[in-house]
């Protein structure tokens, strides 16, 4: 991640900046592309598992994404 808003999904669920994300509800993400294609706005208000390497450790996290702006 680039950067983290505190008071956002990203943020209140644990994401810090320096996180890389590899993969949304069990489906790897290799490119911002393949995020945005997964996090839909079916997603919205529905919690998923978020896995992320942070200093070389993966870590799992519940993130609940939210419409842009919100």
């Amino acid at each position: 991640m680039v950067s983290v808003v505190k008071a956002g999904p990203a943020g209140e669920a644990g994401l810090r900046e320096g996180d890389v994300i590899v993969e949304v509800d069990g489906v790897a993400v290799a490119r911002v592309d393949d995020l945005h294609r997964l996090l839909t706005e079916r997603q919205i208000g529905r919690a998923v598992v978020v896995a992320v390497v942070r200093e070389n450790r993966r870590t799992v996290l519940r993130v609940v994404p939210a419409e842009a702006g919100r």
